[in-house]
């Protein structure tokens, strides 16, 4: 009898799973808690305007106030890459490659122009974007 005790016991008291459970989403980047609510979304690119940092999503604009060396680290796991000293733009964004001389620019799927210096052309040339 006591040991029918403890096997109910455990069973009431072991976690269980069910089919309602909402699948664990993938971690959101840190640099998302610094905009506001309405304008959290897939981030596109950074760019150092003075002291600030301009972080563009797809749901618009806002300039943050951390360093931009600071913000390249709040991004990750966001797929992307510093394409020029004050210019961050993610992989997903970029939707065709103008190449000018030694370097290129982006144009980005919301119309935004991103220039790409040449020290930062083999990241581009090894993800097979340039």
């Amino acid at each position: 009898m006591a040991a029918l005790i403890t096997v109910l016991i455990h069973i009431i008291q072991a976690p269980t799973a069910t089919v309602a459970d909402p699948p664990q989403s993938p971690k959101a980047p840190a640099l998302l808690n610094r905009l506001p609510l309405d304008m959290r979304g897939a981030i596109h690119h950074l760019t150092v305007k003075d002291h600030y940092t301009r972080i563009t999503t797809t749901r618009g604009s806002s300039l943050v106030l951390p360093r931009f060396s600071d913000a390249l680290q709040e991004v990750a796991p966001t797929p992307g890459s510093q394409v020029y000293r004050s210019h961050w733009v993610s992989f997903d964004a970029i939707d065709k490659v103008e190449r000018r001389g030694d370097g290129a620019r982006l144009i980005l799927s919301d119309g935004a122009y991103v220039p790409v210096s040449r020290t930062h052309m083999p990241i581009l040339r090894a993800k097979g974007i340039v």
